[in-house]
């Protein structure tokens, strides 16, 4: 898919910025929009998939909560789910990244993506949606390794649920877990990887010119700017309106010469 976006051999997605053919009834566009971005990342050697996470916290201010030295493994898992706590419901972020050192050191990123949806359904399992993943899918001790991460087109819905008292207000407080993040700062990460040989520089490549094409689009400049503006020789005399006449205004009030002392009320 990455590769056929490229070379403009595919207009699949075109799903995404809405044109759709009318016949299928239920686009998984987050979904699938996760899987062909994320998905890649599980082929890369260890080395280069730690580059990339580690690029992305250093971007946002959070690279000490990693390691310098290259994990033993990272874990990958789309939708994982596991069995709510407190009801029979499932909870499913959309993907868990496991990193694991050779002394049993890990860190844990929850990442939950969202693509033009927010966290403001009227469905109260939807607005608590992140809280219920950091306290219910989470376990007491892995939130004390982990970052929860909200990728989204525009973040003011993961700044929200920091706010939302009704579903328990800022449980991230602690270390300041949740980062929310937009596709257009994912961009700006990708970019940013110097080995033109290695796969992740290809992944990353591919993966901004697939953000691009479904509307991440950074602004590029004007294509044209008038240097000069050329004026008429002679201007009207009536730049703003036409045909202007004080009299206008012969049907406003007639202000009398003399105000009385009280003018609004009169206490005698």
């Amino acid at each position: 898919m990455l590769h056929a976006v490229e070379k403009r051999k595919s207009s699949y997605y075109k799903r995404y910025l809405g044109d759709r053919d009318g016949l299928e009834l239920n686009v998984r566009q987050e979904d699938e929009i996760t899987s062909t971005i994320l998905g890649p990342l599980e082929f890369l050697n260890v080395s280069d998939h730690y580059q990339f996470w580690r690029h992305l916290l250093n971007e946002v201010g959070r690279i000490a909560f990693l390691l310098e030295t290259t994990p033993q493994k990272i874990i990958l898992e789309l939708w994982p789910h596991r069995v709510a706590k407190d009801t029979s419901s499932k909870i499913e972020p959309d993907a868990i990244v496991h990193i694991i050192w050779p002394d049993n050191e890990s860190r844990i990123l929850l990442i939950e993506f969202k693509w033009h949806a927010d966290l403001g359904s009227s469905d109260k399992c939807k607005r608590d949606q992140l809280h219920r993943q950091w306290l219910q899918y989470l376990t007491a001790e892995e939130r004390e390794k982990a970052l929860h991460l909200f990728i989204a087109p525009e973040i003011s819905a993961g700044i929200q649920a920091i706010e939302n008292e009704d579903a328990g207000g800022n449980v991230w407080l602690q270390g300041n877990r949740l980062i929310p993040i937009s596709w257009l700062h994912i961009r700006s990460i990708l970019e940013i990887f110097p080995n033109e040989s290695s796969p992740l520089y290809r992944w990353a490549q591919l993966t901004n010119n697939f953000l691009e094409a479904i509307g991440i689009r950074k602004f590029a400049g004007f294509g044209y700017i008038q240097t000069s503006l050329l004026l008429p020789e002679y201007l009207p005399e009536n730049i703003f309106w036409n045909q202007f006449s004080w009299n206008r205004f012969s049907n406003c009030p007639v202000v009398p010469s003399t105000l009385p002392n009280t003018i609004f009320f009169n206490l005698s």
